[in-house]
Order: C-alpha cells, then sequence, then structure tokens
C-alpha cells in the first residue's frame, strides 16, 4: 500500500544515511521530516472514517438515501 511505499521509503533514506558509519545533521533532518510527514499521513489514514469498527468486512456506516 502507499503507506507501507512511505515507510519503506525512509527506512532505506535511514540505510543510506548510515551506510558510512555516519548520520550527519543535514541527513537527521532529512529523515526526521520524511517520518514526520509519514507519521501525518498515518493520522489522516487512520482518521478518514472508512473503518470497521465491528470487524465483519463490512461498512459500517449505512448507505445514502
Amino acid at each position: 500500500t502507499r503507506l507501507e511505499k512511505g515507510q519503506a521509503r525512509v527506512q532505506k533514506m535511514e540505510d543510506k544515511a548510515k551506510a558510512d558509519g555516519k548520520v550527519t545533521a543535514q541527513e537527521r533532518t532529512r529523515i526526521q521530516h520524511a517520518q514526520n510527514v509519514e507519521s501525518r499521513h498515518i493520522a489522516k489514514e487512520k482518521h478518514d472514517r472508512q473503518r470497521d469498527r465491528n470487524h465483519d468486512g463490512k461498512r459500517d456506516r449505512p448507505a445514502r438515501k
């Protein structure tokens, strides 16, 4: 999914920064920014009212009339 790809991108950034054994302040700032962006994406999806509250595989909101 889109969130998983975003998390993988952040992990790749971290791995690349650690590759030379030293994470610079600039790299750390970029990684933190990417993590913040992904965190907002997660929070947005978590609260977008598309949840299945009773876990029966169906939408809980009734259809519009």
